[in-house]
């Protein structure tokens, strides 16, 4: 809400989501100690769409919450998935994961299992410019998966900080975070590239795909989401 009110005051159109993470059985996680929790893109189209991500939400603390965080499954995501609008996610998704270990059947199967959750028309192949090596390798597979599936490259910034000179700062917070030290930290960004950036500099960094950036502001359009404020909602007993 307060997101919500800062943007319309600011003239701008927010767009309502959530960064899930995905697990293989959310119930199963609580009593395992190791286990692969990936991340994923998720954002609210319309009413409903918002309606079934606040239900995710409830529905991974209540049911999948394990280790500090709150899981969502295949399961979970296939019962909510009306009107809402899945990007593969970051170099910590499970697509981008398997492309990097070189698994690219695999890839191909998550990729497949989105589209059957989410339906074809809701899923955006998600390409990021980050410096990284690993995240070059990933775009490789993504983009040849992409144009396989006949669905768009959306281009993204996984912002973690404003400005590029914030990197020292956030570097700083990070190791707050972990309980480390700027000697020794656990965990680092190896490059400054996790700001947000401006139109031409988005333009600059995926010039390889140019159709990337335009299929944001599709994105952005086919966000519409309206919060009633200021009124009573009471539940129906």
């Amino acid at each position: 809400v307060e997101m919500y009110d800062a943007c319309r005051s600011a003239g701008v159109k927010p767009i309502l989501g959530m960064e899930a993470y995905l697990v293989d059985d959310r119930r199963a996680v609580r009593e395992q100690v190791r286990y692969e929790r990936n991340h994923l893109t998720l954002l609210a189209a319309n009413q409903t769409g918002f309606a079934n991500l606040v239900k995710l939400s409830s529905a991974s603390f209540l049911e999948g919450f394990a280790r500090g965080r709150a899981n969502v499954d295949m399961e979970l995501l296939d019962s909510h998935s009306e009107g809402v609008i899945a990007l593969t996610g970051c170099l910590q998704s499970r697509f981008c994961r398997r492309l990097v270990e070189e698994r690219p059947g695999d890839a191909r199967a998550h990729a497949d299992e989105l589209l059957g959750v989410f339906g074809a028309d809701n899923v955006y192949f998600e390409v990021q410019a980050n410096g990284l090596a690993e995240q070059d390798k990933a775009n490789e597979g993504i983009v040849r998966i992409a144009r396989e599936l006949g669905r768009p490259l959306v281009a993204t910034c996984d912002v973690h900080y404003l400005n590029r000179e914030d990197y020292s700062n956030h570097g700083a917070l990070l190791c707050v975070q972990t309980k480390s030290t700027l000697a020794e930290p656990k965990l680092q960004f190896d490059t400054n590239e996790f700001y947000l950036k401006s139109p031409e500099e988005m333009a600059s960094s995926f010039s390889a795909w140019p159709d990337a950036v335009p299929t944001t502001l599709e994105v952005a359009e086919r966000c519409n989401v309206e919060m009633k404020l200021g009124e009573l909602l009471l539940p129906r007993y």
